[in-house]
């Protein structure tokens, strides 16, 4: 029996819905004709390319300005990062946390933080300073559309307000506020020509029309009855737009916009889960196109946790980082820019900057666990014996000798403890215990340590109760270099009802999951 993994994995509000997870991996849908329908692929690594020495509290903001110079915010310090990526220090604003927000009229580039203080970098010299103008106000996100820098008002949160055309000086008379409805003003945002004004109940689109008095006007007929829960939230990937909407019915919907309306695409596992999370007000978004996929990486920085949409496969997935606890946390990265043909990642906690690398299969040297499940196995509450489970993966691709290539040992595998540093080893802490994902944050402690941070072994644990509670996890090793048709197949794993099997794995390897096969049969009376 084949076993596709053509949906997404999300853990539904109970399990017996869906107990899968996508983690660290992303799916591909194939060609008519492949083997299976879809592929899961590994999830770029981080490999880091320059380092802010010094107490940093993490970058802000990443933007490629017109000139194609990288401008950077980390902590309250301005940087331009040379092609080489070295950065060099050319201002301090006033924050140290929260993220910012850049734009360019070909001259001049203007950064906001959300506060009523904004700061100018004159592109042709790097020259920086404050704005000083009394007629600036600040905001949360500054955009461009047609030479016009337009920022929601930080300090009155029902108006936003335009630059003078093509400068860098304002005009106090130069504002308007929504009109549609009496929400306030979340931002501003500007794509295809087109001025989205995002409030936390209700988006209208206005339009540069050309006007003598003030040049833009609200479209007609179009009009949103969904708003923004966080002003970081919204992403562009071509021409849609991406946000977590919010509305006088509840919040926590992920919207994408499709011409001048929009669109869930949030799952209802998904927003579940969301909106158990103490504040989704925080959320930070972030996006790229890599290896023909396009990403919007949506962070929750108190949830502490990260979920992203590929908008080639209508398709989430959920990114983590496993830190020196093994305990799985949002990825490192939360702002991203195209530069210098490279995704440049700034760390949200330190001055480290990073690319994210397809051939990189680590975080910066720290394993990357990589986990899906599969959907429940049943046959009509039949019992079945499983003689065989398969996994068919692409092996022997990149697998890296010396301390990454050993095992855990037969007392880890049985114990769960290293004899060593007298700490959990890493399949006791990612699999033992309970299967929710607040549980596992809560309850499984994990020390990558020495040889034991990688392991060369695939391990497959299952479910017999639809996911509330998972055995031991057997492991089988991934081969070495080059030994591309390693079998990975268990074998005599017992029978059930209602089975649910899980894959994962943190291998220093370049590694992909088609799905797998399952020998199973209607267990005798």
């Amino acid at each position: 029996m084949q076993i596709q993994l053509t949906g997404g994995a999300y853990q539904a509000k109970s399990v017996v819905a869906s107990a899968q997870r996508c983690v660290n991996l992303y799916p591909e849908i194939n060609e008519q004709g492949a083997p299976f329908p879809t592929t899961h692929y590994l999830t770029p690594g981080l490999t880091q390319v320059a380092d802010v020495t010094g107490p940093q509290i993490g970058w802000r903001g990443l933007f490629v300005a017109s000139n194609g110079r990288l401008y950077g915010v980390c902590g309250p310090a301005v940087y331009w990062i040379t092609p080489g990526f070295i950065p060099q220090k050319i201002g301090t604003i006033s924050s140290s946390s929260g993220m910012v927000s850049m734009a360019d009229n070909g001259t001049d580039l203007l950064l906001v933080d959300g506060s009523t203080s904004g700061w100018w970098i004159h592109l042709a010299s790097n020259a920086f300073s404050a704005v000083s103008d009394p007629s600036f106000y600040g905001g949360s996100r500054v955009a461009l559309i047609d030479g016009f820098f337009v920022l929601n008002s930080a300090a009155n949160p029902f108006q936003w307000y335009i630059s003078d055309d093509l400068a860098t000086t304002f005009t106090s008379t130069n504002f308007a506020g929504k009109t549609g409805y009496s929400d306030p003003i979340v931002c501003c945002y500007a794509t295809q020509r087109n001025l989205w004004i995002f409030g936390t109940q209700t988006t209208e689109i206005w339009v540069d029309a050309g006007n003598a008095d003030f040049p833009f006007e609200r479209l007609p007929g179009p009009f949103l009855q969904v708003g923004c829960a966080s002003a970081q939230s919204i992403g562009r990937l071509n021409e849609t737009l991406i946000w977590l909407g919010l509305n006088e019915n509840g919040r926590a919907v992920a919207m994408a916009s499709e011409f001048y309306t929009a669109l869930p695409i949030s799952t209802r596992a998904i927003e579940n889960t969301w909106q158990m999370y103490p504040t989704v007000a925080d959320a930070q978004a972030c996006t790229y196109q890599q290896d023909g996929h396009q990403f919007y990486v949506l962070n929750f920085p108190t949830a502490n946790a990260t979920w992203v949409y590929d908008l080639t496969s209508n398709m989430w997935h959920e990114r983590s980082y496993n830190d020196a606890n093994g305990a799985e946390n949002r990825v490192r990265y939360s702002c991203i820019a195209f530069y210098n043909n490279a995704h440049v990642a700034g760390d949200w906690q330190t001055g480290q900057l990073y690319i994210l690398d397809p051939a990189n299969p680590t975080d910066n040297g720290q394993p990357i666990v990589r986990r899906r499940g599969l959907p429940v196995m049943q046959d009509e509450g039949v019992r079945l014996i499983y003689r065989a489970f398969v996994a068919d993966m692409d092996v022997g691709e990149g697998v890296y000798g010396g301390e990454f290539g050993q095992t855990l040992t037969e007392a880890q595998m049985q114990l769960g403890v290293s004899p060593a540093s007298v700490t959990l080893s890493m399949q006791s802490a990612l699999t033992f215990g309970t299967s929710t994902y607040a549980q596992m944050q809560t309850e499984l402690q994990e020390i990558y340590t020495g040889p034991e941070a990688f392991d060369d072994q695939v391990y497959l644990r299952w479910s017999d109760d639809r996911g509330k509670t998972w055995g031991n996890p057997l492991a089988i090793s991934i081969g070495q270099l080059g030994e591309f048709l390693t079998s990975l197949k268990w074998r005599r794993l017992g029978y059930a009802r209602n089975r649910v099997f899980e894959l994962f794995w943190a291998c220093n390897a370049m590694t992909a999951l088609n799905g797998a096969y399952v020998d199973a049969q209607e267990a005798a009376a």
